[in-house]
């Protein structure tokens, strides 16, 4: 008697355990179900991703197209309503590892530079190669800042907790792309 009653109870929780994963990860996790590319010149372009939850987001990016698979990588804007963030991608490990520990996800300092303007330091969450930053944990006044110098800059430098450069990104065109990303925050978010 004891048996089934152990192995009902085993069951109930089994099943009680898939129903949540399923439903939260309904809840949370909302997927993509569109992407419209609204600017697009040179590495540069702004897209409009649509959300299986009728949400959207707004997202300028550039990528380095010259670069193979395995050493592609990206630097964006992401804005959603209450959710700014500004994000790197790497394929894989490039000089510095900043993907260091890629098995699991964590909180990290994220430092970087525009140019030669002094640097900005984060708490960063790494996930798989993805390193983000919550532009609303800081000021409004400090994204404004960064978001300015994104967008007059020639360079986003990725910097190792020495400020040694991990790696850069031309910002080359950035100024036209946040002036498109402006748009689509007004028109879609």
């Amino acid at each position: 008697m004891r048996k089934n009653n152990y192995k009902t109870t085993i069951n109930l929780f089994i099943v009680l355990f898939l129903f949540l994963s399923i439903s939260l990860k309904q809840v949370y996790a909302a997927e993509m179900i569109g992407k419209e590319i609204l600017y697009a010149k040179g590495d540069w372009e702004v897209l409009l991703f649509d959300y299986d939850d009728n949400s959207t987001a707004c997202v300028a990016r550039i990528r380095d197209l010259n670069a193979s698979n395995e050493t592609s990588r990206e630097l964006q804007l992401y804005l959603k309503t209450d959710l700014n963030e500004l994000a790197i991608f790497y394929e894989q490990a490039i000089g510095g590892d900043p993907t260091a520990k890629k098995d699991e996800d964590h909180w990290a300092k994220f430092h970087f530079a525009i140019d030669d303007s002094p640097v900005w330091s984060f708490d960063a969450w790494r996930t798989m190669n993805w390193i983000v930053m919550d532009m609303n944990a800081r000021s409004k006044r400090d994204f404004t800042k960064i978001a300015n110098q994104l967008r007059r800059g020639n360079k986003f430098l990725h910097l190792d907790e020495y400020y040694n450069v991990v790696s850069a990104f031309s910002l080359k065109g950035s100024n036209a792309s946040i002036d498109h990303l402006v748009r689509c925050i007004n028109k879609y978010l």
